[in-house]
């Protein structure tokens, strides 16, 4: 038993680097030699005896193959001690997935019975309206089973057991109210076998239980490992649930337009339901949690940027601190918030580190809604962004039926709408929503010009590209998708070509042109980015980023447990619309290739292509269940293969998924600029306790508090101490008051200096972030100080 709890334990399986062999080497080796037999031989037959083998062997093979190769490079990453890949967990995983693979493949070569028959054909939603249900007896017997299971879940969630009744009853409700809209009546009993999608949570809870209390194994720590092995899904209980209980209503479902005669329908409205409703989600959880308000750098700035615009028509910000603590010989960096340039002039202007595009947006909210306007215009471009993406996938899928591009587009929007990364930027105000919406509209817009008016979407495309240059000065190369599609779509007639790429260039350099005229008056020169930070940039970086942003797409919560269905979405692609996934392939590349060589590069900076790579995979997710569903429909055991890719698919999007769509009933915060609205009202009582001509001291909270306080704020960490109380002696002979915020880790230094060689007093406490080393923070009430000379 203590052999096994270590085997299985956290701390053995996901060790991301797991040392000395520990008498494990001949394992490796015996790993190695299976995986490499499994693979070859499954490869030799496909070559060999490709004709003489059915075409549901054949996928069995493949995806046999497939496996048996991923195993063997597992375990050569352990031999070769790569971090991450040598983890223990990779061919239990590897094992798990071969063996599933095995079981479907002798499972569809066996003779079911009428009963099984008939339960495959509903699991494999190929329902139809003579399909016979099982006997009374065996319904009866399975609704006792479901009341037995669904009683040990609730349970399980530390609920009654009599919950199990009434939730059976609303579980089967989609079999209910078709019958009543077609006949006008109810019938005597129902197809209790549409509800064995359900065994998949209560085998899951079986098999946690057999591990967490027979094993004594500590599962809670499974999850901690970020990456997307399938071992650690098989006891996500939760996800199970969700999977079971959304199979089962799909299984529903398609009993339910078949009774209703809407069958040709039937993926039209499955893919507008998942679209609607992931429409809706994205509202509820975008407004319901975005900021009340803004501080940091990147959001205050992006903010502040919209309040001179609207104000003034100007981007620039005056600081009049500055000049006087330039006159004074002070360092003048600590007089402007963080993220400004040091001002240009005397009278104290400074432009930000960030362009201008990003705020036009949120000066238009501003205007229109006053503050709120900064909060949630951030979060309606997300929106629009999603409705984007589904236009997009629209186009992608052109060349399938309607169903299927209803299906593709409300799988991407999912996908994408559910990316923590996404929540997380879209809740504050900053460029990332808007520069994800122009880009998506850019190549849109290029798709659509080869199927006619290339003059008009080339102007369209124009207009997005130049707007997305505009936001985002990395978007620049986009043009490289823009002239690949001009190549494409012209098919040896130059001047089609030329009758898209003319009219986009024209209208992106009209859109650009503004920008332009800002960074030469402003920087001197138009080739001058607003960023100082180019001296982060070189090729020598390009492969540590790479690896990060590697690393952080294939994290669980993000694209890890859809990375399957986006190799595969290329490779469909690839064969049905080769020139549009070249398109989409180099819109990738090109974003990539002007990111990677930026050494602090983060996963955020390059959400402008995570709806390219949401699509993708959506567009994989159909085609592979369109595969699996053409098998059940020409081949005998095909119905095990689709019930095997649709609990793949279910259990995939329900371990990736679940943790995020929880977050709507819990309340949340961003990690960066995000202000709860007891905070936004911290500085309202600031402004009560602060004279209007004073200063106050902080940290990143300086420009939230001339923004809501109307006070002057000065970041003080980067004075030395003699510099610090040489200012606080300039203020107080020009009569103003000195305050101090200790709102985070740099203001420990200034507060030490100010009690050493000056008077402190304490004024009052406030609810605001505390800002921690490298920008992080935590909410908790800091102490406002009155500093005096």
């Amino acid at each position: 038993m203590s052999l096994l709890q270590r085997l299985f334990s956290a701390s053995y399986l996901y060790a991301l680097e797991p040392g000395p062999w520990g008498g494990l080497f001949p394992v490796y080796v015996a790993l190695a030699v299976v995986f490499a037999t499994g693979a070859g031989a499954c490869f030799f037959l496909l070559k060999r005896r490709q004709r003489a083998l059915s075409p549901l062997t054949r996928a069995l093979l493949a995806a046999e193959g497939l496996v048996c190769a991923t195993g063997l490079g597992f375990t050569v990453a352990r031999f070769a001690r790569l971090p991450v890949l040598s983890a223990r967990v990779w061919p239990f995983a590897v094992l798990l997935s071969a063996g599933g693979v095995g079981a479907v493949y002798l499972l569809a070569h066996t003779r079911p019975g009428d009963m099984i028959g008939h339960q495959l054909r509903l699991l494999a939603l190929r329902f139809d309206a003579d399909e016979v249900p099982w006997p009374l007896a065996a319904q009866i017997a399975l609704a006792l089973v479901h009341l037995g299971g669904l009683g040990l879940l609730w349970s399980w969630y530390r609920r009654p057991w009599a919950l199990a009744l009434p939730s059976l009853a609303v579980l089967l409700l989609p079999q209910v109210i078709p019958q009543v809209v077609r006949r006008g009546r109810v019938r005597l009993y129902f197809y209790m076998e549409a509800l064995t999608p359900l065994f998949i949570a209560y085998a899951a809870m079986l098999w946690y239980n057999l591990f967490s209390y027979v094993l004594g194994v500590d599962l809670t720590r499974y999850e901690w490992f970020p990456y997307p092995d399938p071992w650690s899904a098989t006891f996500d209980v939760d996800a199970a649930v969700w999977a079971g209980v959304g199979y089962a209503l799909l299984v529903q479902g398609k009993m339910a337009v078949v009774w209703l005669g809407w069958q040709k329908w039937a993926l039209r409205i499955l893919g507008a339901s998942v679209l609607g409703l992931t429409m809706l989600w994205a509202g509820a959880e975008y407004l319901g949690h975005r900021t009340r308000g803004v501080t940091g750098s990147d959001p205050f700035c992006y903010a502040q940027m919209a309040v001179d615009l609207a104000r003034t028509g100007s981007p620039l910000h005056r600081f009049p601190l500055a000049q006087t603590v330039r006159e004074a010989g002070l360092p003048v960096w600590p007089a402007v918030h963080v993220g400004y340039h040091p001002p240009i002039d005397e009278q104290g202007t400074a432009a930000t580190v960030w362009p201008v595009g990003g705020a036009l947006p949120l000066a238009a909210g501003y205007l229109l809604l006053g503050e709120e306007g900064l909060y949630v215009t951030t979060p309606l471009m997300a929106l629009l962004s999603l409705v984007a993406l589904a236009l997009l996938a629209v186009e992608v899928a052109r060349h399938r039926p309607t169903g299927e591009r209803w299906l593709t587009a409300g799988l991407a929007a999912f996908l994408l709408v559910t990316l923590p990364e996404q929540i997380d930027r879209v809740l504050v105000p900053m460029a990332d929503a808007t520069a994800q919406l122009l880009t998506t509209l850019t190549v849109l817009c290029a798709l659509r010009a080869r199927r006619g008016r290339p003059w008009l979407w080339g102007t369209l495309a124009g207009l997005a590209f130049g707007g997305a240059y505009w936001v985002r000065h990395t978007q620049l190369l986009l043009a490289v998708s823009l002239l690949l599609a001009a190549v494409l779509w012209s098919e040896r007639q130059w001047r089609r070509g030329l009758a898209f790429l003319m009219p986009c260039a024209a209208a992106a350099l009209v859109v650009a042109l503004p920008d332009i005229i800002y960074r030469h008056a402003v920087f001197g020169s138009i080739f001058t980015p607003e960023s100082p930070e180019a001296y982060l940039f070189g090729v020598e970086h390009v492969g540590h980023t790479a690896l990060l942003m590697l690393d952080s797409a294939l994290q669980r919560a993000e694209f890890g447990f859809v990375a399957l269905f986006i190799g595969y979405g290329v490779y469909r692609l690839a064969r049905e619309d080769g020139r549009g996934l070249a398109v989409l392939l180099t819109t990738v590349a090109a974003v990539l290739a002007i990111h990677l060589p930026y050494a602090p590069l983060r996963w955020r900076d390059l959400l402008s292509i995570a709806p390219l790579l949401a699509l993708v995979a959506a567009y994989g997710v159909v085609a592979l269940v369109r595969r699996a569903w053409a098998l059940a429909r020409s081949s005998s055991g095909g119905d095990w293969v689709a019930v095997a890719v649709a609990v793949l698919v279910l259990m995939a999007l329900s371990v990736r998924t679940r943790p995020v769509l929880a977050r709507l009933f819990a309340p949340h915060r961003a990690s960066f600029g995000h202000l709860l609205a007891q905070q936004r009202r911290a500085f309202d009582e600031l402004a009560a306790l602060v004279p209007e001509d004073a200063v106050v001291g902080s940290t990143l909270n300086g420009g939230a508090v001339e923004l809501y306080t109307g006070r002057a704020a000065v970041h003080p960490a980067p004075w030395t101490a003699d510099e610090f109380v040489r200012f606080v002696h300039l203020m107080a002979a020009e009569g103003r008051a000195v305050y101090l915020l200790d709102d985070g880790v740099e203001m420990r230094p200034t507060l030490d200096a100010a009690r050493e060689r000056l008077r402190v007093s304490k004024v009052g406490e406030l609810f605001l972030p505390y800002y921690l080393a490298g920008g992080d923070s935590r909410d908790r009430f800091v102490t406002l100080y009155l500093v005096q000379s």
